[in-house]
């Protein structure tokens, strides 16, 4: 099988921009919106299907793909989520890494429909900043729990899978953390305000400069 490259467009932090970005989610039936320090650049994305002999490592790619088959479980349903599904997660993320602890503590059902309050987010980011990353943990787990492991390796691990069969459009791209320049990286603001739930959060997370040495996969 050749190695297969798709010319995509993905959603960077225009190269000049030193203002700070924003994404807003309004948590009603339209896409995120993002600021002006936003652009669309063309970029090469690999199949990694057709890879030969390649396989991808958590602590070197930064990502791997995994056979993981659950029960059935209405994901519309929040509180079946985290009862059902959360388990099977951390069993899975235990058995993947060695972790002597896990634990789940949020979920995103993201659906390319024109009523989904959630959609595919095609702006390039990384969940946390150095800051954030830090509080995180502590805010979901408490002082207790953040104290009984001071000290220890702790890894804030995503698990993305398809829950209606294969993926046909708008895949995850996922770049190798080894091309990472972490002069790329840029502190965003992120605001939810759920017209639904009356939710408002303001957060922090990384957006991304393109850079020609980054490399991007996608299965």
């Amino acid at each position: 099988m050749n190695q297969k490259v798709e010319k995509v467009r993905l959603h960077y932090i225009k190269k000049n921009s030193e203002n700070t970005p924003v994404v807003n989610y309004s948590g009603d039936n339209e896409s995120q919106g993002y600021s002006n320090e936003y652009v669309f650049i063309e970029t090469d994305i690999t199949d990694a299907r057709t890879l030969v002999n390649k396989e991808f490592n958590l602590d070197k790619e930064g990502f791997k793909l995994t056979h993981f088959i659950p029960e059935q479980v209405n994901y519309s349903l929040s509180e079946d989520v985290k009862k059902i599904y959360y388990p099977e997660v951390e069993s899975l993320v235990r058995e993947q890494t060695g972790a002597s602890d896990v634990f789940v503590f949020d979920h995103t059902v993201r659906r390319g429909l024109a009523n989904s309050n959630r959609r595919p987010a095609y702006h390039i980011h990384n969940d946390y900043t150095y800051d954030t990353g830090l509080i995180r943990p502590r805010s979901v787990l408490g002082d207790d729990i953040m104290d009984r492991f001071a000290g220890k390796r702790m890894v804030q691990i995503n698990v993305w899978r398809s829950i209606s069969g294969e993926v046909e459009k708008d895949p995850l791209a996922l770049m190798d953390a080894k091309t990472l320049d972490q002069n790329d990286l840029v502190r965003t603001e992120i605001k939810f305000n759920d017209m639904n739930t009356g939710e408002t959060h303001n957060g922090e997370i990384f957006a991304l400069k393109k850079n020609p040495n980054q490399k991007w996969f996608y299965f």
